[in-house]
């Protein structure tokens, strides 16, 4: 008699947290979902050093020209810091296999002879080499670069 009576009352329970259960996980699906989107959207924004920008003579916003054993031809599209800038630049010490010509960069440089050109290292440590890093030139990270060199905090 009690087994029929038990019976009644979670069959009863069941259909009343069925809906609850169904809203809440509609409620978690929506969530997760919304925190996907989110990381997709806001991951890895590009972060530009600091040190490198102020240790640089030329900062430029270039498009890649050439590319050959020698260097990399640049044309400067615009000119963050430096002044007397020729219209293209070569460049010398990057790794030309990871780019391609058209592509648009924001390049920190440092004047190293009569119109040669290098990427200002990330590292002056002289027992490792130093890494060359220039950044792709996309409207958020020319709109930072343009925020922390109006700042001040990076001048030389």
């Amino acid at each position: 008699m009690d087994d029929s009576k038990t019976d009644g009352e979670s069959s009863q329970t069941t259909r009343r947290s069925s809906p609850l259960f169904w809203v809440v996980s509609i409620l978690f699906l929506g969530y997760a979902i919304l925190l996907i989107v989110l990381a997709i959207l806001t991951s890895n924004p590009i972060l530009i050093s600091p040190r490198q920008l102020q240790q640089s003579d030329l900062i430029v916003h270039g498009k890649v020209i050439s590319i050959d054993e020698g260097g990399v031809t640049f044309h400067v599209e615009e000119v963050f810091r430096g002044e007397n800038v020729p219209e293209s630049i070569r460049v010398r010490s990057l790794n030309p296999e990871s780019l391609a010509a058209g592509q648009e960069w924001l390049v920190p440089l440092r004047i190293v002879g009569s119109e040669e050109y290098r990427v200002t290292p990330l590292n002056s440590d002289r027992r490792n080499q130093p890494t060359a890093l220039i950044y792709p030139a996309d409207p958020s990270s020319i709109a930072n670069l343009k925020s922390r060199l109006s700042s001040g905090e990076l001048s030389p």
